[in-house]
């Protein structure tokens, strides 16, 4: 049997690896947890609707099937009208800025060197907004199919 000492050592030891077992379990959920939030969200939301589709659709698979299905689409339409919006906004603003129309203010303004560098300056500004953009809306149909499989997921959890 350890001495008094040594049990005393033993539950601050076993705190910290235990505190330590905590902080690398949430280093492994951290990338899921946007998903797992919003999937408990739309489970949340969506289970009356479910518990009512289940009294119409007695197959337990096929009436979760039906459900996903249906979420899904409540969420991606609205998705695919907001970024077809966005996009032609940016489109329409990036027509009506005309960089001849700035160079020509540039030139009331500034010297020929710095006209050079502002020129490039926006135009480099334009190209990060547009990579930016690209990014975000390329993302989206990734964050919207891991809410789905969360919320289908988290469905299914009795």
């Amino acid at each position: 049997m350890p001495k008094k000492g040594m049990q005393h050592y033993f539950k601050y030891i076993f705190f910290a690896f235990f505190i330590f077992i905590l902080v690398l379990a949430f280093m492994i959920i951290r990338p899921f947890l946007s998903s797992i939030i919003a999937g408990l969200f739309l489970a949340y939301l969506f289970f009356p609707v479910y518990k009512r589709v289940r009294t119409v659709i007695t197959r337990p698979n096929l009436s979760a099937a039906f459900m996903t299905v249906c979420v899904s689409l409540i969420i991606i339409v609205p998705i695919a009208f907001i970024v077809q919006a966005i996009i032609v906004e940016v489109v329409s603003v990036y027509n009506q800025l005309n960089l001849q129309a700035i160079m020509v203010w540039f030139s009331d303004y500034f010297s020929l060197e710095l006209q050079n560098v502002l020129l490039s300056l926006s135009k480099q500004a334009l190209a990060l907004i547009a990579s930016l953009f690209s990014s975000f809306v390329l993302s989206l149909p990734q964050k919207v199919v891991n809410s789905c499989y969360t919320a289908d997921n988290v469905c299914r959890f009795p």
